[in-house]
């Protein structure tokens, strides 16, 4: 925790596989937070970034078909 403090966010990932990246994405708004980003992978897969701010200081990338 005191290296979180000194550094901020870090280069913590996840990436999960979801089976539906709208539902997800709904989820999500349903329950407060901001609607997540949108994006393409380096692999050219559609995803969904939710940054730092929104999830105790790490990245999440969801991915999966819409």
């Amino acid at each position: 925790a005191e290296a979180l403090t000194r550094r901020g966010p870090g280069p913590f990932q996840v990436l999960y596989r979801t089976a539906s990246m709208n539902a997800a994405a709904r989820w999500m708004v349903d329950h407060g937070l901001p609607p997540p980003a949108r994006g393409v992978r380096n692999t050219g897969e559609q995803a969904i970034l939710v940054g730092p701010s929104e999830a105790c200081g790490a990245y999440i990338g969801l991915v999966g078909p819409e």
